[in-house]
């Protein structure tokens, strides 16, 4: 199931327009194909540090745009990530492009 978001374009100015809470996010391609599933927790600065590191580093060459979804009470950006990843996988069978690990998912109650 995909963030419930429009897509942002990739750039250092939306990317930091984010408030750095804890969540996850997708990347996606030109062509919006989700090409990574990642997730953060606010001690590190939430999902704009992790995103804007990808930028710094060009990490992922081919992404053109990404949406966050935000971690509500209950859930940790990590869980979220777990959560997505793992609708990914479950709809089309494999981890997009990028995506190398398998989150744990931990719900803090």
């Amino acid at each position: 199931m995909p963030i419930p978001k429009k897509w942002s374009k990739f750039t250092k100015d939306n990317v930091n327009k984010l408030d750095g809470s804890r969540g996850s996010y997708e990347l996606a391609n030109k062509d919006k194909r989700i090409i990574d599933i990642g997730g953060s927790d606010c001690g590190s600065g939430g999902c704009r540090n992790r995103l804007q590191s990808h930028l710094r580093d060009n990490k992922y060459p081919t992404a053109r745009f990404f949406r966050v979804h935000e971690a509500n009470l209950f859930d940790s950006g990590i869980s979220l990530e777990a959560s997505h990843s793992s609708k990914y996988q479950g709809k089309t069978g494999r981890k997009p492009r990028y995506t190398q690990r398998s989150p744990k998912k931990n719900n803090w109650f």
